[in-house]
């Protein structure tokens, strides 16, 4: 998508003359997309302003080049101009035409006025997007309408709401197939149990952010990802897995000239600079942040910085300049405090539901309703589209079954003819042992979690036939499938006592020992290898299969599961590669 736009922004640009502004306002619109969605805000910021400056009379044009320009302000964490944006927009918005796009201008006024201390005129948005939607139904297109409503009340302090709505977002971005920024959304989800101290999930969530901004080759992405697995690592106290992720992500914002991040996260990196007593180190980094503030205050999430500042100057003997620091630090520290006091306030009156006047008693609690009614809303009209295009489906498949049913015996033959070469194979579910890789893995994935959750031991057996393609390559079918088979039901004979085995890919098999540790297992995996090697030695002609093994157990460090059974794999390739 990206480079489509480019392209015709090349073409279209340098001819602007004899273009419409309205066309060139578009082309600015979809440069400040793409552009955002690979988290060059800068750029999107640029090309919004570009837009707005042209003369264009479309009114709709300008609104979403105003509703761009306010998600910019909201993702560069400016808040006053945020605020600004949103107050015109909601001014604009006045008429029945525009219903929509006022949605997503309260919303964003409710975020600016949350993150700005002003909770009461926040939730007061909230009540007046209650009664806007009473009006009309919602799209289930309005995937950035519930992020920005689950931001708000992050702000708000409410991290509970915010993830049961993020939550719902990723459950309609798959269901939708709307994935370009599902990176993002777990972004928020990361943030969410980060704040609810729910560190593993937040890693996961993060992890999964990486995953997706690496597949669309988005390098701020990956680097926003990687402040968010760093921040989780340190609250597990684990600081050498920070130090690395911090300085990864550091290193990418400092190139893409990202400078709130690149202050934020080398804050974060010179916290953990200091845990691991390198306070040289940490110094430095200090520094340069200060110099990259440039006199402005650094944001109420990284106060902290200040107090790490103070103990510099102190350590080097300036003791006036480290009375200041400490000084500003204990005001920032008590404005927070006094923030904080404000959201829980009002959280805790949406939770007890003890206020009298109508505004305080009843705006949290049905804002907080609103936005995880209209995302189940959302999830049941695409529910219901998708069993409505599944009957149509099938009726189409019905119709087409019937026209081609003179072909049907012919197709059968032949298909039963295919069949026979894999029918060992396929007999292979009497055993009990999986043959289903999907399940296998999420099968994994459980066993995985249990044994972290309840900390008993768990030893996870890799097993794989490094030649298997020449295998394949060499023999046909039937006698692949005789060797599937073969495979499959010497691991249930010979391991009877292994409570999980499974195909976890073609020539690939994973066994679970859960309660057991390495030492207790490893001579029964050499066993089992050894009586599959001598089993298949001379069987197959001059062919002979080279079936190796690796055995390892997950420590506390390990929290991802698929991170783990991935080292693991590697290291039995580069092992048999060696």
């Amino acid at each position: 998508m990206y480079e489509k736009v480019e392209k015709i922004a090349q073409q279209i640009l340098p001819y602007s003359q004899y273009y419409s502004g309205d066309i060139l306002a578009k082309l600015y619109l979809l440069l400040a997309i793409v552009t955002s969605n690979k988290n060059e805000i800068d750029k999107a910021f640029t090309y919004v302003q570009s837009g707005l400056n042209v003369d264009l009379e479309d009114q709709k044009v300008r609104l979403a080049l105003l509703l761009k320009l306010a998600n910019v302000h909201m993702a560069k964490k400016q808040f006053q101009q945020l605020l600004n944006i949103a107050e015109d927009l909601v001014a604009l918005t006045l008429g029945e035409s525009h219903e929509q796009y006022k949605l997503l201008a309260l919303s964003y006024r409710s975020v600016a006025f949350a993150m700005l201390g002003q909770y009461e005129q926040a939730l007061a948005d909230l009540m007046l997007l209650d009664k806007t939607v009473d009006k009309r139904s919602v799209s289930i297109e309005h995937i950035e309408l519930f992020t920005i409503l689950a931001t708000a009340y992050h702000y708000l302090g409410d991290y509970q709401t915010a993830l049961t709505i993020q939550l719902k977002v990723l459950k309609l971005r798959f269901d939708l197939n709307k994935k370009e920024n599902i990176d993002q959304t777990y972004l928020y989800i990361g943030y969410a149990y980060l704040y609810l101290q729910r560190f593993d999930d937040a890693y996961s969530a993060f992890w999964e952010a990486k995953k997706y901004a690496q597949q669309r080759k988005k390098s701020i992405g990956v680097a926003l990802a990687d402040k968010g697995v760093g921040l989780s690592f340190f609250k597990l106290q684990q600081f050498e897995e920070a130090d690395r992720a911090f300085t990864q992500a550091a290193e990418t914002f400092k190139n893409n000239d990202v400078i709130t991040e690149y202050i934020e996260t080398l804050v974060a990196l010179a916290s953990i600079k200091m845990s691991l007593q390198e306070k040289d180190k940490a110094y430095d980094i200090l520094l340069n942040v200060l110099s990259l503030l440039k006199g402005e205050d650094i944001s109420l999430e990284y106060v902290g910085f200040y107090r790490m500042l103070a103990e510099m100057y102190f350590d080097q003997g300036d003791y006036q300049q480290a009375y200041l620091i400490a000084q500003k630090h204990s005001q920032l520290l008590w404005f927070k405090f006094e923030n904080k006091k404000k959201e829980a306030k009002y959280t805790h009156y949406f939770y007890n539901q003890t206020l009298t006047q109508a505004l305080k008693k009843d705006s949290l609690g049905k804002g907080k309703k609103l936005a995880i009614k209209l995302a189940g809303n959302s999830e049941m009209i695409t529910s219901f589209q998708r069993k409505y295009h599944k009957q149509h489906t099938i009726i189409l498949i019905l119709l087409s079954l019937l026209m081609l049913f003179a072909f049907g015996a012919l197709i059968y033959y032949f298909r039963l003819r295919a069949n026979k070469a894999e029918k060992a194979y396929e007999e292979l579910d009497e055993y009990r042992i999986i043959t289903n890789a999907q399940k296998t893995k999420l099968y994994y994935q459980e066993a995985y979690q249990k044994a972290r959750k309840f900390q008993y031991p768990l030893s996870v057996c890799y097993i794989s036939i490094e030649n298997w393609q020449e295998l394949v390559f060499t023999f046909n079918k039937k006698q692949v499938a005789e060797v599937k088979g073969i495979m499959v039901s010497i691991i249930q004979e010979q391991l009877a006592e292994f409570e999980f085995a499974g195909v976890l890919n073609e020539g690939e098999y994973l066994l679970l020992f859960e309660h057991q540790s390495e030492l207790d297992v490893s001579g029964k995996a050499e066993k089992l290898v050894e009586a599959l090697n001598s089993l298949f030695f001379g069987s197959l002609g001059d062919f002979s299969l080279m079936i190796k093994f690796k055995l390892d157990s997950p420590t506390f460090k390990d929290i991802d599961p698929f991170s783990f059974l991935a080292k693991l794999t590697d290291t039995a390739k580069a092992k048999s590669q060696s």
